[in-house]
């Protein structure tokens, strides 16, 4: 389910029009204090999908591109991470982006890609450059 929250932060505003994506749940809390949309499926949801034999991925697919067709533009959260997993993110990107998932599943420790790497997996996949601010904790989403 799709949230959008308007910016509720007490500091700088936050874009607007933007999808909070990033680990769950902290990019809902990231995006209810600076502003964005979220995606927020409930747990029975997951599971009557999943016991549908339906990967629940394709639901997450469906809302970025749903945004996406909206114009919003996609910035990824790195808060919720450890400073170690935001490194193995990083660094995955560049396997990610050439649909390495072996490698990337390596560098990130992961049987499985994490959500937050499947977004930013499908993100490149469609034509968008990651612009990491480490220091601020985002990944901004360009698309040129």
């Amino acid at each position: 389910m799709a949230k959008r929250r308007g910016n509720h932060s007490s500091g700088n505003p936050a874009p607007a029009g933007r999808v909070v994506l990033g680990k769950y749940p902290d990019q809902i809390q990231v995006a209810l204090d600076a502003g964005g949309v979220f995606y927020d499926p409930t747990e029975q949801v997951l599971r009557r999908l999943e016991q549908a034999g339906i990967d629940p991925w394709r639901m997450n697919e469906a809302f970025l591109r749903q945004q996406e067709a909206e114009g919003l533009r996609f910035d990824t959260t790195l808060q919720g991470l450890t400073p170690d997993d935001v490194t193995a993110l990083i660094e995955a990107l560049a396997p990610l982006a050439t649909g390495n998932v072996a490698e990337a599943q390596r560098i990130l420790k992961a049987d499985r890609l994490p959500s937050y790497a499947q977004e930013a997996q499908w993100l490149m996949q469609n034509g968008y450059i990651a612009r990491v601010d480490k220091a601020g904790g985002w990944i901004h989403w360009d698309k040129p």
